[in-house]
């Protein structure tokens, strides 16, 4: 009877989150579009500006998050949900074996059918991160990382999704390839540690930013605006891996900040 009472409140507590959740879809929807038409009116007045901001964040979220980075933490994220669905697909091998009614080829195809089922949220994730990252490449660095990944990531894949048609399924085995990229991406990370890379590397379109209309972010003075970016970027040996980057003002003075991106999750 308690549990039936409870029952009963934990299901109107959803029915009131499900209530709540529409006026919050319609106040986000209802910011939105005030904040483009804003944008809209801004781009109007002054559009140069406008662009170059744009220009800026775009960038900024490029190499804050690079794509050799977001294989890793992507990977490393979904590690134990990937150990856990290997271990069921496993059990549920285990007791296909131990079934005698049914022949080695009927075993087979039911375990496919199973490792299919069971390992296809992770599939979604890094089909949506494969499509990501094999747009065309934009700059130097990620030319060297589809050159280097992205034929290995389409395999993996492939290993993944469509198991051995012979033969006795090894679900740790489909796992293999992508346990291999993770492991070539860490190192690669590993060797990081206090690393400078060049920023026409990872965005020859902010090395090229030069006397710009854009504020410098978080300075009460609005008339010292961004002359230009530093060369050198520093990632620094945290988790997050963050990127330390200067900016050089109209005031002939550099600012640092710091970018921090690998808490997105994808």
């Amino acid at each position: 009877m308690e549990s039936f009472v409870q029952d009963e409140e934990d299901e109107m507590d959803e029915d009131e989150d499900d209530e709540e959740e529409p006026e919050d879809v319609g106040e986000n929807s209802v910011l939105r579009s005030c904040f483009l038409q804003m944008v809209d009116t801004l781009s109007q007045q002054a559009p140069s500006s406008i662009s170059q901001v744009r220009l800026l964040v775009s960038e900024l979220r490029r190499i804050t998050v690079l794509w050799d980075e977001l294989w890793l933490g992507c990977l490393s994220q979904h590690q134990h949900d990937v150990a856990r669905r290997l271990y069921q697909l496993e059990v549920e091998q285990k007791k296909l074996q131990e079934n005698s009614t049914l022949d080695e080829l009927t075993k087979v195809k039911l375990m496919r059918q199973k490792s299919n089922i069971v390992m296809k949220p992770v599939v979604i994730v890094l089909e949506q991160l494969a499509r990501l990252t094999s747009v065309p490449a934009e700059t130097p660095h990620e030319k060297q990382f589809q050159a280097a990944h992205m034929d290995h990531i389409a395999k993996a894949l492939e290993a993944l999704k469509n198991p051995p048609l012979a033969g006795e399924l090894k679900p740790q085995q489909c796992w293999q390839k992508f346990k291999s990229l993770h492991a070539e991406l860490l190192r690669q990370s590993q060797k990081r540690v206090f690393q400078t890379l060049k920023l026409p590397e990872i965005s020859p379109q902010l090395a090229g930013m030069k006397n710009s209309a854009i504020t410098m972010p978080g300075l009460s003075q609005p008339m010292v605006t961004i002359a230009g970016i530093e060369n050198s970027v520093s990632i620094l040996p945290t988790k997050t891996r963050p990127k330390k980057l200067a900016m050089l003002g109209s005031d002939g003075k550099y600012y640092v900040y710091l970018f921090k991106g690998m808490d997105i999750s994808i």
